[in-house]
C-alpha cells in the first residue's frame, strides 16, 4: 500500500510539475479574454462595381462590365463606407453593417441621391454619426471588414432600402414601405 501511495505522489508531483513547465512554456499566464486583433490588409488594386439597378459584384476588369453608370468603390470609399456602417451600426454586427452600406450604395444608385459615395454619406442631415461626429471617431471593427466583404461578394444586391432608422416614430415609418428589421434598425424604401 505504501509503495501504491508513493507511487501515486510521484506521479502527481511529475503531472503538477509537467503541467507549470507546460503552463510557462505556452504563455497560459496572459488573460483568457484577451482578443487578438486581426490584421487586414486591403487589397487597394480591387474594386467592386455596380451597374446602376444592376449590380454584378467585383470585377478585375471593367471593361467586362456591360455598358450603364458604372461606380468604384476605391479603398478610401470602402474605408468610408466601413466607418459609416461601423458608427450607425456597431451594435448590430456584421449583418446590420452590412445593410447600412447597401442603403448608402442603393442611394448612389438612385437619382434623387447624390450620385458618389462620399456625397451619400456627407449629404446634410442624412446620416446622424455624420452630425454628432461618431464618423470622425469610428474605427472599422471585424464585423466592418466582414460586412465589407459580404458586400463585395453581391450578398446585398437584393436589398432596396433607401432609409433606415432606430426611432419608434419617425418619417420613414409613415412615408415608406417596411423592409425588415436588422438589430436595432428598420429599413425603408419606397
Amino acid at each position: 500500500m505504501k509503495k501504491e501511495l508513493g507511487h501515486f505522489l510521484f506521479m502527481l508531483i511529475t503531472f503538477i510539475i509537467w503541467g507549470i513547465i507546460c503552463f510557462l512554456i505556452i504563455g497560459l499566464d496572459k488573460p483568457t479574454t484577451e482578443i487578438k486583433k486581426l490584421e487586414y490588409e486591403p487589397i487597394e488594386h480591387q474594386m467592386m462595381v455596380c451597374v446602376i439597378n444592376e449590380p454584378v459584384g467585383i470585377t478585375e476588369n471593367v471593361q467586362e462590365v456591360e455598358t450603364g453608370t458604372i461606380c468604384e468603390v476605391t479603398y478610401d470609399e470602402a474605408q468610408m463606407l466601413m466607418k459609416i456602417a461601423m458608427a450607425e451600426a456597431e451594435e448590430d454586427g456584421a449583418e446590420g453593417q452590412a445593410m447600412v452600406m447597401a442603403v448608402v450604395l442603393n442611394r448612389v444608385k438612385d437619382n434623387r441621391f447624390p450620385n458618389t459615395i462620399e456625397e451619400v454619406i456627407f449629404q446634410a442631415h442624412q446620416f446622424s454619426p455624420i452630425s454628432d461626429g461618431r464618423y470622425f471617431e469610428a474605427e472599422p471593427d471585424v464585423n466592418s471588414h466582414l460586412a465589407l466583404a459580404e458586400i463585395e461578394k453581391g450578398n446585398y444586391e437584393d436589398v432596396d432600402a433607401l432609409y433606415f432608422e432606430n426611432a419608434v416614430s419617425s418619417w420613414q415609418a409613415d412615408n415608406c414601405e417596411y423592409v425588415g428589421t436588422v438589430g436595432h434598425h428598420r429599413f425603408y424604401k419606397n
